[in-house]
């Protein structure tokens, strides 16, 4: 696994999205169809508005261009379709065929091809927030991102790892989102797994605003955790506020 870092930082700048002449016809995979198998791979599954994003984000939407190139991709065998009942949502996956793509390429990472399990919907929503959270960063121009797949196959005796580990500066910095509440125990042991590991100079936890003020009461680093609303970070990007129990201030602030 001593190679996956490398891997992850391969190719992040895209050229520009080139409209295939006959959608309907053959398909010639180019560099961006590969891209985006790897972020599905990596974050099991997305959605079609997660792909536009990621890699049609400037493109108008008349020309429906990421829907065409999807739907093709789907038809030729190189993506699968699954279906959330919770969120009402089509979910994009690997197929046998892409993922020999990214095998061949040497990008699989050493991960399994991810299949939907009749547990996945438990676990939707915050797989499809983490990947916004992916990808808000991303626009940010900060692409160093570890996926928790790559994690949990680097440190598989650890019990937790995080959602993401993002490089600012050369600095591994935590993202967590938590979506639902946990006991008090529970959150002492991340804290304390933190505060111990002296590779983290800062672990930001994404939650939702009633979690955070809960949260912002417990024993953790203050000079290490800060805690943030979603809603907030994807409305106001930099400028969101990161608190906790000693100070509050941007996010701005800690990616400079």
């Amino acid at each position: 696994m001593e190679d996956i870092q490398e891997k992850l930082k391969e190719k992040e700048d895209l050229p520009p999205a080139i409209e295939e002449e006959n959608e309907s016809g053959p398909v010639v995979l180019m560099e961006r169809d590969i891209e985006i198998f790897r972020l599905i791979h990596e974050h099991r599954y997305l959605v079609l508005n997660q792909i536009k994003r990621a890699f049609w984000k400037d493109c108008s939407d008349i020309a429906n261009a990421a829907h065409k190139r999807v739907t093709h991709l789907v038809k030729a065998g190189y993506l699968e379709e699954g279906y959330s009942s919770r969120k009402g949502l089509i979910l994009y996956l690997l197929s046998e065929k892409s993922y020999q793509e990214l095998q061949r390429r040497n990008m699989d990472l050493g991960l399994f091809r991810y299949k939907l399990t009749g547990q996945f919907e438990r676990h939707v929503d915050h797989d499809l927030k983490v990947g916004n959270i992916r990808l808000l960063f991303r626009e940010m121009g900060l692409k160093d991102w570890t996926p928790e797949r790559v994690l949990k196959e680097r440190h598989h005796e650890e019990r937790k790892v995080p959602d993401g580990i993002l490089k600012v500066d050369g600095h591994p910095m935590v993202i967590e989102f938590e979506n639902a509440l946990k006991t008090k125990a529970r959150y002492k042991e991340f804290f304390d797994a933190y505060r111990a590991n002296g590779d983290y100079f800062v672990v930001i936890m994404i939650v939702f605003e009633g979690i955070k003020e809960w949260l912002i009461g417990l024993d953790y680093n203050p000079e290490q955790v800060w805690f943030v609303d979603y809603n907030n970070l994807m409305n106001q990007r930099e400028k969101a506020l990161l608190e906790n129990k000693q100070e509050s201030h941007e996010l701005a602030v800690l990616l400079k």
